[in-house]
């Protein structure tokens, strides 16, 4: 069954089967997790967005918090040149 993982309020879905999840890359802010993680989901690897501000109802709080943007440790090489490739 799929872990549910608590991410700004709202819970989602993965099926990251007992491997072990890491960070790959912290931001400053949403807008930019959000792109990296929405590349690595097209290219296949799945991630999520840990953001311990609720920025929806405070946004001025988003930069003060780093957000941070998690995958499965099995792939953490392979997100990561993918990530590369894409800010190059």
């Amino acid at each position: 069954m799929p872990r549910r993982v608590l991410v700004n309020v709202y819970f989602e879905e993965f099926d990251m089967e007992n491997d072990n999840l890491v960070v790959l890359r912290t931001y400053s802010n949403s807008i930019d997790a959000e792109i990296a993680k929405d590349h690595l989901n097209t290219n296949g690897i799945e991630a999520l967005i840990k953001n311990d501000t609720v920025d929806s109802l405070w946004p001025d709080t988003q930069h003060f918090l780093d957000v941070r943007l998690i995958v499965p440790f099995s792939v953490k090489n392979q997100a990561d040149e993918i990530l590369r490739a894409m800010e190059n």
